[in-house]
């Protein structure tokens, strides 16, 4: 299992000594779709030939200090999580061998989140504005993915930011089926936006396998269909006086189902439908891609949910990686996109609980 020896800590690039590794009690690193990394740091600490408390804690804890997780398993070391820290605490307990040290930290899309400022994206393509965000930040732009849809708003009025940079370059994400993330690359922030593909996603090569038995590295797991969300959407094309102006634009999750995928939706009048509110500055074509993006993001309805020993799986889980799940019987078994992770490790073992997602009709 992961021990103390297979995690290395980084802060601003130095590595933290190996008491604060010896004295580790817990550390979580969060990563998931749609979501902001971010880690927990518990340690146990206590008083000095003095008396006093931690006193090299507030320094070497500020905020804004970088830390980089990697976990190693053999003798491959992989990096987890490259983040900032933004929480610094200290549990004082009567007991002093349960006191503790914990910091929080999220990933470098924290960044962007204290970038506030006002912008007008007039002139500029998808891929100047996206680049210009992340470069503000200081996160390496991407180099492929952001696609090619012409000016960042496709009816030549640029969004102008009201709100902090993450919240702006979401937007955009959003309104062109993008995710838009981070990982830490050769020490350095690498920033992504580019759509959820589970036919071109990285693949991990180990299988989850979902099986009884001694050798089993599955805790436990529960696979399901989550139709919850909404199955359809729509929208009426107006004029600038909200006046309706043809048929409705309407997309359906059914329009590309087999019959069997159909009957898990119910019947058609059972469909949860999204409507969109729009102005009458979008084309019908813009529409129909607003609500296609949107249908997109709540089309992820097949999950699978568990906890992997990770000494027995013998591999690392990432968000936006393709895994192959095998024995969860004919409905469930195939390829995911491996949604989010939660790594947990003590000094006596390392768990990943999962969550695993795909499309209906996606095998």
């Amino acid at each position: 299992m992961a021990v103390p020896s297979n995690i290395s800590i980084k802060i601003n690039g130095a590595p933290v000594d190996d008491q604060l590794l010896l004295t580790l009690q817990s550390l979580e690193v969060e990563l998931g779709v749609r979501e902001q990394g971010i880690f927990r740091w518990k340690t146990t600490m206590g008083q000095d030939s003095a008396g006093d408390w931690a006193t090299f804690a507030e320094q070497r804890f500020a905020p804004g200090n970088i830390v980089s997780i990697d976990v190693g398993l053999d003798t491959n070391q992989r990096s987890l999580i490259r983040g900032y820290l933004t929480e610094f605490k200290m549990n004082f307990n009567a007991d002093p061998c349960s006191s503790s040290l914990e910091v929080v930290g999220m990933d470098a899309l924290e960044k962007m989140k204290r970038s506030e400022r006002r912008r007008n994206l007039a002139g500029l393509t998808l891929n100047a504005a996206v680049s210009l965000l992340f470069n503000d930040s200081q996160i390496l732009p991407p180099t492929s993915g952001v696609p090619n849809t012409g000016a960042a708003d496709p009816n030549g009025q640029p969004p102008t930011q009201a709100q902090n940079d993450l919240e702006f370059i979401r937007r955009l994400a959003d309104e062109n089926n993008c995710e838009v993330y981070v990982e830490p690359i050769n020490g350095t922030d690498q920033g992504f936006f580019q759509p959820l593909n589970l036919a071109g996603a990285p693949e991990i090569p180990t299988a989850i396998m979902i099986q009884q038995g001694p050798i089993n590295h599955v805790r436990n797991a529960s696979f399901y269909y989550d139709l919850t969300g909404p199955t359809a959407v729509t929208a009426n094309f107006v004029d600038a006086n909200g006046r309706a102006l043809g048929d409705p634009v309407r997309v359906d999750l059914r329009d590309n189902l087999s019959s069997f995928d159909k009957t898990l939706l119910g019947p058609p009048g059972f469909a949860k439908v999204e409507r969109l509110q729009r102005s009458g500055s979008e084309t019908r074509e813009h529409l129909q891609a607003r609500c296609a993006a949107l249908l997109e993001r709540n089309s992820w309805v097949v999950l699978g949910k568990g906890e992997l020993d990770t000494q027995a799986y013998g591999d690392l889980l990432f968000p936006r990686h393709r895994v192959r799940v095998q024995g969860a019987a004919g409905s469930f078994s195939g390829s995911y996109l491996v949604w989010k992770v939660k790594h947990t490790l003590t000094r006596e073992q390392h768990c990943q609980t999962f969550e695993l997602r795909r499309k209906l009709g996606v095998n």
